[in-house]
């Protein structure tokens, strides 16, 4: 492993917000830039049925009953 060298070399991980007693030390984090990573909802991901449980809630917030129950 070792020390990173370059940004492509440096792992995607979280920021916090820096609490009060360090809200100037910026440096060892200012060059990092968040990352949105895609991922299926935990509802989706551990149903059994495999149910897109968001998109069903989605059309019955919608008014659209049928097709929730459809999908």
């Amino acid at each position: 492993m070792g020390i990173p060298k370059t940004r492509k070399e440096m792992p995607v991980t979280t920021l916090s917000v820096p609490t009060v007693g360090s809200a100037g030390k910026t440096g060892s984090w200012r060059d990092f830039r968040p990352v949105w990573v895609e991922l299926i909802s935990p509802c989706t991901y551990n149903c059994p049925a495999h149910n897109n449980i968001p998109k069903i809630f989605e059309q019955i917030r919608n008014g659209k009953i049928e097709e929730a129950a459809k999908t």
